[in-house]
C-alpha cells in the first residue's frame, strides 16, 4: 500500500471522527433541578391531555399529580393519622404559586423529546408552555481553546504538523462544551505543543511514552473526561482517534513530498537528546494557568444564572440554598414524619393529644407478657425507632418503586433539599461540584510540571 492511499485513508478516518463527534455532540441545557425539568402548561389544558402528548413523543417516567398516590399504608389499620398535612400538600408540587399552570416533571435524559412535545404544545394545540431550562450554548468553553490553539500555532515549529494535531480536540471543545471539558483540551494541545518539537526524529515515540511532561499532560485529560460522563470520554476519544490519524496523514504526506526530492534533510539529533522541556517552554507551561483560570471564573459565574423561561415572572418550586427564608413546601422531613406517624398510628394510645413533630430517637414501644415459673412477667418491646435506618428503608423503598413519585424529584437532590416557591430572577441553579474539582486538578497540573521542571532544573525528559 503506498503513501497517498495511506493518506486518504488517514484524511478519511478523521473526517469520520469528525462527524460522529458533531453528530453525538453534548447540547448543554439550564435547569433547576439537577436531574428533571419543568414542563409547565397552562392550567386549560387537562393534565390527561398533556401526559397523552408527553407520551407520544417519547417521554416516559413524567412526574405528574395523576399519577400520585398515597405511598403506604399501616398493614395493621388503613386509617391515616390527621395530625400531618403532607398528602395533601404535596400537590403544591405540580402547579406554580398562582395556580396558572401545572408542572410536570420529565427526567434530564430525555431533553429532545422534551423540546419536541413542547413545540407541539405552543405549534399544534396553541397554549401557553415553557421549560424551566433553555439550550444555553456556552460560547466561552470552545473560544478559550481556540485562543490558546491560536498562541500555540504562532509558538510552535511545525505549525502545520501541530495545526493538523490539534484540530480535532480543539472540534471537540466545540462539540462537549463543559469547562471541565474545555480544561482537559487545552492540556492535551499543551502535550502536542510540546511533542511537536521531536517531530521526524529517530526514536520520537518512545522519547515521547518516557516524557514525564507528556505522560501527565495527555492522560489527565483522559481521566477527566472519563468522569465527566461516559458521553464526554466517548467524544474525546473520537477526537484523539481524529488526531493519530492527523498526525499519520501528515507524516504520509512528508513521505511523497520526499519521495519527490533530489535529497532530504535528517535530524542529527535523535529524539532522546532533545529536551521536552526547556526554559522558554517552561514559561509557556505556566503560562497555561492563566486560561485554565479564566474557565474556572466563567464557570463559577455560571453557577449564577437562572435558566430562561418564556413566562418570566412564573413561580415554580426550586430548591434553596440554607440562607434562604420565606414559604417553604413540603420536603422529604415531612415525608418522614408523616411515614412515622403512619406505621406508628395503631400503637398510639388516642386518647393522648397526637402531634407530627418527631425527632431522632423517638420510639414506640409496647408491652409483652410471658408466662414463667416466677408468674406471668411483663417486658417491653421496641417495635420502630425513628433513626437513619427507618429513614434509609423509606428512601430505598422509594427508589425501588417504579411509580414516578415526587418524591423521587425531591431525592435527586439529596434528602435534606428544602424547596420554596422562586421566580426566574430569585431561584438559583446548584453548582456542579465534580465539574469545579475537575477544574481545579486541570489548573493544578501546569503548576506542578512547573515545579518539578523547576527542582529538576535542565534534566531533559
Amino acid at each position: 500500500m503506498n503513501s497517498i492511499i495511506k493518506s486518504g485513508i488517514a484524511v478519511f478516518i478523521f473526517l469520520v471522527s469528525v462527524l460522529l463527534m458533531a453528530l453525538f455532540r453534548i447540547v448543554p441545557v439550564s435547569k433547576i433541578w439537577s436531574h428533571y425539568s419543568v414542563l409547565y402548561v397552562q392550567d386549560s389544558v387537562s393534565e390527561q391531555e398533556v401526559v397523552d402528548l408527553l407520551t407520544s413523543h417519547g417521554c416516559s417516567d413524567v412526574i405528574a399529580l395523576s399519577v400520585q398516590h398515597v405511598p403506604f399504608v399501616s398493614s395493621i389499620t388503613p386509617v391515616n393519622p390527621l395530625s400531618s398535612d403532607y398528602i395533601t400538600r404535596r400537590s403544591e408540587y405540580f402547579f406554580d404559586q398562582t395556580k396558572t399552570y401545572r408542572l410536570y416533571y420529565i427526567p434530564a435524559s430525555q431533553e429532545k423529546q422534551t423540546a419536541a412535545s413542547l413545540s407541539a404544545l405552543q405549534d399544534e394545540l396553541k397554549v401557553s408552555a415553557g421549560v424551566d431550562g433553555s439550550l444555553q450554548y456556552p460560547f466561552v468553553v470552545p473560544l478559550v481553546c481556540m485562543l490558546v490553539f491560536g498562541v500555540l500555532i504562532f509558538l510552535s515549529r511545525n505549525r502545520l504538523v501541530f495545526f493538523a494535531a490539534g484540530l480535532a480536540p480543539v472540534l471537540c471543545s466545540f462539540c462537549v462544551p463543559l469547562y471541565p471539558a474545555a480544561a482537559a483540551v487545552i492540556l492535551f494541545i499543551a502535550a502536542l505543543f510540546f511533542a511537536e518539537r521531536l517531530w521526524l526524529r529517530d526514536g520520537t515515540l518512545m522519547a515521547l511514552v518516557k516524557s514525564v511532561y507528556i505522560d501527565v499532560l495527555a492522560v489527565v485529560p483522559v481521566v477527566i473526561m472519563s468522569l465527566l460522563s461516559g458521553h464526554a470520554i466517548l467524544l474525546y476519544l473520537l477526537s484523539l482517534l481524529a488526531c493519530v490519524a492527523a498526525i499519520y496523514g501528515m507524516w504520509q504526506l512528508t513521505v511523497i513530498l520526499d519521495s519527490r526530492k533530489a535529497f532530504t534533510f535528517v535530524p542529527i539529533f535523535s529524539a532522546f537528546q532533545i529536551p521536552v522541556m526547556g526554559r522558554k517552554k517552561s514559561y509557556v507551561l505556566i503560562s497555561l494557568t492563566v486560561p485554565l483560570l479564566a474557565l474556572l471564573l466563567f464557570f463559577l459565574l455560571s453557577a449564577r444564572f437562572m435558566p430562561a423561561s418564556s413566562v418570566q415572572s412564573i413561580c415554580i418550586p426550586s430548591p434553596l440554598e440554607d440562607s434562604d427564608g420565606g414559604e417553604m413546601l413540603v420536603d422529604m422531613n415531612d415525608y418522614f414524619s408523616w411515614a412515622w406517624n403512619t406505621v406508628t398510628f395503631p400503637y398510639k394510645n388516642l386518647n393522648e393529644p397526637q402531634t407530627a413533630s418527631v425527632k431522632d430517637g423517638d420510639s414506640v414501644v409496647i408491652p409483652r407478657y410471658a408466662k414463667t415459673d416466677a408468674g406471668v412477667t411483663k417486658t417491653y418491646e421496641t417495635v420502630f425507632t425513628y433513626d437513619s435506618s427507618f429513614r434509609k428503608e423509606l428512601i430505598d423503598g422509594i427508589l425501588d418503586s417504579e411509580s414516578p413519585a415526587v418524591e423521587k424529584l425531591l431525592l435527586s437532590e439529596g434528602s435534606s433539599v428544602r424547596v420554596g416557591y422562586r421566580t426566574k430572577s430569585q431561584a438559583k441553579t446548584s453548582t456542579d461540584s465534580v465539574s469545579l474539582v475537575l477544574i481545579l486538578v486541570a489548573l493544578s497540573i501546569p503548576v506542578l510540571l512547573y515545579a518539578y521542571y523547576y527542582f529538576v532544573g535542565s534534566r531533559r525528559i
